[in-house]
């Protein structure tokens, strides 16, 4: 019971900071020319390279460099670090760029329907009455905060919703898959993952003189917050909160991301929400609670 409660206080931490870090990072792109590309690379790569030396300290050296000698290991990292880690972080931060942080962020938490749904066509689980109530949730709260309660007309622009949709399945794939590699320790897969992805992402970032804008001081701390306390933080705290709870418990009890990222964007970048739009995000992070104690009683 108390490495269950471990295991849920990584997954709270780590949103908590997932979603103030959007918001940063929708701040950044507001007084910067950066490109989306660019910030992810940047963050990806620094995070990764910050937790490989963390694991070599830890005396992980041999699984640093294991992790490739295994075959099977060896793809699932290239998969995940294609699909889940740079797929997740790629798809939130255009959904931010196209809209804002709150909205990309709610569009990400639709993760836990996915993951339910899977669960239920590959591993023959019965769907539940909550879940069901859950599922009736999210549709109406992301009809509501699409369209502000207007049929005719979408409160946020078709990009925005693509790629918001797009990073609810690379959450939901990330969350899932990683359990192919949980016999490494969570330092070496979030760190080799993010190595991996943000090279990759390298080749596709259109203007790297962009960096001319790190002169500014703001600039600066908003990167090393994104860095740091929105990545490195964050993502090894939660692949290591699934040695604890399952990976349906995790992707439901990280409501507080989108509270937090809600509540941030409003309060600190003073974004505007429709009346319609306000019981939408309630209505998803009611979904996401609703499913949480569900999971819990079911474990009990």
């Amino acid at each position: 019971m108390k490495n269950r409660w471990l295991g849920i206080f990584m997954v709270v931490t780590s949103a908590v900071l997932w979603g103030i870090s959007g918001t940063v990072s929708q701040y950044l792109f507001s007084v910067s020319s950066i490109s989306v590309a660019c910030v992810v690379s940047i963050r990806m790569f620094t995070a990764g390279v910050l937790l490989i030396l963390i694991s070599i300290y830890k005396g992980h050296k041999s699984k640093v460099t294991g992790i490739f000698k295994d075959r099977n290991s060896c793809i699932n990292i290239i998969i995940y670090a294609i699909f889940g880690m740079l797929g997740v972080q790629f798809t939130y931060f255009t959904a931010i760029a196209a809209s804002n942080a709150a909205i990309a962020t709610l569009l990400q938490y639709l993760a836990p329907i996915i993951v339910i749904i899977f669960y239920i066509i590959k591993l023959k689980q019965k769907i539940t009455f909550s879940e069901i109530g859950a599922l009736f949730l999210a549709l109406t709260g992301t009809f509501l905060l699409l369209t502000n309660g207007n049929t005719k007309t979408l409160t946020i622009s078709y990009e925005a919703l693509f790629w918001g949709i797009l990073s609810a399945f690379a959450l939901a794939f990330y969350t899932v898959y990683v359990k192919k590699l949980l016999k490494w320790p969570s330092s070496v897969i979030i760190g080799w993952s993010m190595i991996i992805g943000g090279i990759i992402l390298a080749f596709f970032v259109p203007d790297w003189n962009v960096l001319n804008e790190l002169k500014k001081p703001e600039v600066i701390l908003s990167m090393l917050f994104i860095i740091i306390l929105g990545t490195l933080v964050p993502f090894y705290f939660f692949i290591e909160s699934l040695r604890y709870i399952n990976p349906k418990e995790a992707s439901l009890l990280s409501c507080s991301e989108p509270l937090s990222s809600l509540i941030a964007a409003i309060v600190w970048l003073h974004t505007k929400f429709g009346f319609y739009q306000f019981i939408g995000a309630f209505l998803i992070i009611v979904m996401i609670l609703l499913l949480s104690i569900n999971s819990k009683k079911s474990n009990k």
